[in-house]
């Protein structure tokens, strides 16, 4: 049995829910932009519109906001990515860091918990060996990480041929 309080309000200005979400509230500044991309308002305009779409709270506000400008405007859209960027977790980034911290710890060993604490007739041997060890371990990895000669890089969409 229904109460009062219980009825639902009625969808107004085309929207469904009265109260304005952050989707609807994105929606109207999209609007918004491509009206300033074709110069049907300026940029103080835009602005204003702008600072009371995010105000808004309920959907009726938002449609007040585009009221006059064309039903059939285009949204603006942030063009995609040229390419995706390398995650810190690639094998490569791994593989030398593994590497820096390994010599890290020569350093450490050397400097601070060695029984002669830089005095080690051996120390100089040690970096200069970690060195050439820590250079090999990043040309490795880097050759292994290398894309062969005239392959697409892995991830990438090949282009359509017209």
């Amino acid at each position: 049995m229904a109460g009062p309080g219980d009825e639902i309000a009625p969808a107004t200005g085309g929207y469904a829910h009265p109260r304005a979400s952050h989707a609807d509230r994105e929606q109207v500044i999209s609007l918004l932009q491509a009206a300033l991309v074709q110069e049907l308002v300026g940029k103080d305009e835009f602005d204003l519109r702008v600072g009371q779409a995010l105000a808004a709270r309920t959907c009726t506000e938002l449609a007040g906001l585009t009221a006059d400008l064309p039903a059939g405007l285009t949204v603006v859209r942030p063009p995609a990515p040229a390419r995706a960027r390398k995650k810190a977790s690639d094998p490569f980034t791994r593989t030398v860091g593994v590497a820096t911290l390994l010599y890290a710890g020569v350093w450490a060993y050397l400097l601070l918990l060695s029984p002669h604490r830089g005095d080690n007739p051996s120390a100089g041997l040690l970096i200069i060996g970690g060195l050439f060890i820590w250079l090999l371990v990043v040309i490795i990895a880097a050759a292994a990480e290398r894309v062969p000669a005239g392959a697409d890089p892995p991830g990438d969409i090949p282009d359509p041929v017209s």
